[in-house]
């Protein structure tokens, strides 16, 4: 049988007993995050949407640079656009009794493992506050604050708006000595990967983790 989303371009064929792939279909709908905006396609293709179409809507990064978010204790969403690759993110923004809990999540088809991880950080005059976590994808932005991983922060923390030092980094994928034979051109994406989370752990200022 095809997948639900051939008619969204796959092409795959699925079996009634097998339902892996369509757990993790990169053709799975997703809803852009604007409120207003009733487009939905494959993250991809609302990746391309959002730059052509909401571009003053969001805040460019890159990955594994250090960047920061100025956030409004009402603000929901602040959507984030990686510079190359479009992929879409959300920072989510939770009021709460005693301040506000915030988390990031990417938009893009089901998985059981996170393809990034990140880093908010909040500094006041006094302390800071720090998340390490991992992401998890979302094709709906009201499923995006379903989520354990948040940092509260209390009121009040500072003067508003908040700045929240955040970077964004794709993890590292599981490669073999035997795969960067035959396939050359690995080694320089795994330099770059490695790159991205050496910098993390050291944390460059202003330009990295």
């Amino acid at each position: 049988m095809s997948c639900p989303n051939a008619k969204h371009g796959c092409k795959e064929k699925i079996s009634y007993t097998d339902r892996k792939h369509e757990e993790k279909c990169i053709y799975v709908l997703c809803d852009c995050p604007l409120s207003g905006c009733d487009f939905a396609a494959s993250s991809e293709v609302l990746s391309n949407h959002f730059r052509h179409k909401h571009g003053d809507s969001q805040i460019k990064f890159s990955y594994g640079y250090s960047f920061t978010v100025s956030l409004n204790s009402n603000d929901e969403i602040i959507v984030l656009q990686e510079e190359y690759d479009g992929k879409l993110f959300i920072l989510n923004n939770r009021s709460m009794l005693l301040g506000n809990a915030v988390n990031l999540c990417c938009i893009g088809p089901n998985s059981s493992e996170s393809d990034y991880s990140y880093d908010i950080l909040a500094t006041s005059q006094i302390c800071k506050l720090k998340l390490q976590s991992f992401m998890k994808n979302v094709q709906q932005v009201p499923l995006a604050t379903l989520s354990s991983e948040l940092l509260v922060i209390p009121f009040p923390f500072g003067s508003e708006p908040l700045k929240l030092d955040i970077c964004i980094t794709p993890r590292v994928p599981p490669i073999s000595f035997s795969m960067l034979w035959f396939f050359p051109q690995l080694k320089f994406f795994f330099l770059y990967c490695s790159i991205l989370s050496y910098s993390s752990v050291f944390q460059m200022p202003n330009k990295g983790c």
